[in-house]
């Protein structure tokens, strides 16, 4: 499968975003894909002060688990093609204070 034919996949998100994300959080919810983010995770190492940037980032589970990773000092920066992923994100990192900026916010001190 080439790189255009999977990523055409991707490009009704916005479209259809309940199925999107129900069969993103299925998917996320499998020993396989815990098992897996597990590995990621290690492989990167984060600590605190760390910046991450997430792309692709789908409803934010990824981006949750490193922003506590990375704490205080640090931040991720969360980006996805679908203004509907990002707004999903958005809404379930909602009074988590981490530091997570969203592609179209500037931070502010």
């Amino acid at each position: 499968m080439g790189a255009e034919r999977f990523s055409s996949r991707w490009t009704g998100v916005d479209k259809d975003p309940g199925g999107t994300i129900d069969y993103l959080d299925t998917v996320t919810s499998t020993n396989e894909a815990q098992a897996y983010k597990r590995q990621v995770l290690s492989f990167l190492a984060l600590q605190d002060g760390d910046h991450v940037l997430d792309v692709g980032c789908g409803t934010g589970d990824d981006v949750r688990v490193m922003a506590s990773l990375v704490g205080g000092k640090g931040r991720v920066v969360d980006v996805d093609n679908s203004a509907v992923m990002i707004a999903e994100s958005r809404k379930r990192t909602e009074g988590l204070n981490y530091r997570v900026l969203y592609g179209e916010q500037q931070w502010k001190s």
